[in-house]
Order: C-alpha cells, then structure tokens, then sequence
C-alpha cells in the first residue's frame, strides 16, 4: 500500500463526478478516496488490467452475509457501507467517531448495542486525531469496544488488521453462534 496526495480541487472535482454518477454527495474528505479510485481504475484501463478494491470486495462479501433486513454497524465510521447495502444499524447510534461517543455517552451507546445487537460489525480503520483519540476501541470507546470484541469474532479482513498502526484495512465480524 502507499500514500497518495492530491490537490484540494482535484478531489472535490472528482467528488463532483461522483455525484453526478452515483446520485450521491460524498463527504469532503471521501473525495480524496474517489479521487484514487477514479485514477487507479484510469490506470487499470490505460493498463488493460482489472483490479479488486477492498471496499468493493467488503461489499460483495456483505451483501451475501446479511441477509435483506439484516443490521450491519460499521465504526468508528462508514455509515456509507450501510447505505449501499441497504443494511441497517440496529442502534440509534451510526458511527463512533470522538464528537458522537462524547455527546451521547459510551455507556448510553453501549446499553443500545447491547439491546440491540448488529448482525455483524465492521470495523474501518480511521485515525480519529482530529476528534482528540488516535484510535476507536484503544484510545476512546474501550468499553465499547470490549464489548464487540467479546460477542463477535472475525470472518473477513481485508489489508491490515484496522484500528493499530498507520495502515488501511476492513474488518468483518460475525456475532459468536450466528452460525
């Protein structure tokens, strides 16, 4: 994996197409991954090869997990996941970011999942340095997290295991006795 660094316009250019493909309007910084994803596939088609994106892949692999009306949660953030899938988060809590576990209270979102449990639980490795914690389930939300780790365990990671170091990866989890 490698770092790529683009110009401020160029991905908000590149978040602009993506809105009038897809119908949806990406968040400022998802532009910066559309951005990638737009040049690699360009790439790839110079190239005349093909390519598997992880989050593609992680879709895929979702959508033949959980059924149509099953509960998917995805932290600390990717409520994006949910919204392709058309797969709810059973909880009234739709990410874990800092700002979100600090207004609500930790122990307030954890009653929720435990009341309502999620099918499966993806977790999306993000650096939350801009929200105070480097890392959901280490630096904040530890309980939480506990939690999670305790009653799910993991059937599918894509990259590297997220929510460690500085690398991307996506992790599936299946609820224990789900089965």
């Amino acid at each position: 994996m490698k770092a790529l660094a683009y110009r401020q316009l160029e991905c908000f250019d590149a978040g602009a197409l993506f809105t009038r493909v897809e119908g949806i309007v990406p968040a400022p910084e998802t532009s910066h991954a559309i951005k990638a994803v737009i040049d690699i596939a360009l790439d790839c088609k110079k190239k005349d090869e093909e390519k598997v994106f992880g989050p593609d892949f992680v879709l895929g692999a979702l959508a033949e997990r959980v059924e149509p009306g099953g509960t998917i949660a995805v932290l600390p953030d990717g409520v994006m996941l949910n919204y392709l899938l058309r797969r709810a988060n059973p909880t009234p809590h739709p990410d874990a970011m800092p700002a979100i576990v600090a207004m609500h209270g930790e122990e307030r979102m954890l009653a929720a999942y435990r009341a309502s449990p999620p099918d499966v639980v993806v977790l999306v490795h993000k650096d939350t340095s801009e929200g105070g914690y480097r890392f959901f389930g280490r630096d904040y939300a530890r309980e939480l997290f506990a939690w999670i780790q305790s009653e799910y365990r993991p059937v599918l990671t894509v990259g590297a295991p997220p929510l460690r170091d500085h690398r991307f990866g996506i992790q599936v989890l299946e609820r224990v006795g789900s089965e």
